[in-house]
């Protein structure tokens, strides 16, 4: 199982309304039951949110498996809803 970080930073909960969803908490994070399920999700995000750096944890993990950071820049909308954070895909 498997989980994406968001800019090295938040982990990734959904996409809401054209907003992409984070959280702090890692316990919180969307769940990936296969590497290659998570593959696609950093896929489908990152077409649509190029601003942002997207890596892949195993859930049990500290290190990523997968770390794009090379291919976005930090760029993001910091406001804060409960707790997570949400990026538009301006």
């Amino acid at each position: 199982m498997y989980i994406i970080s968001v800019d090295h930073q938040d982990w990734l909960v959904g996409d809401s309304k054209g907003w992409l969803t984070t959280t702090p908490l890692r316990s919180l994070a969307a769940v990936y039951l296969t590497l290659s399920a998570a593959q696609e999700a950093v896929a489908y995000y990152a077409s649509s949110y190029t601003n942002v750096t997207f890596a892949i944890y195993p859930l049990d993990g500290q290190a990523p498996i997968l770390d794009e950071s090379t291919a976005s820049d930090l760029l993001l909308n910091n406001s804060m809803i409960d707790g997570s954070t949400m990026m538009s895909a301006r």
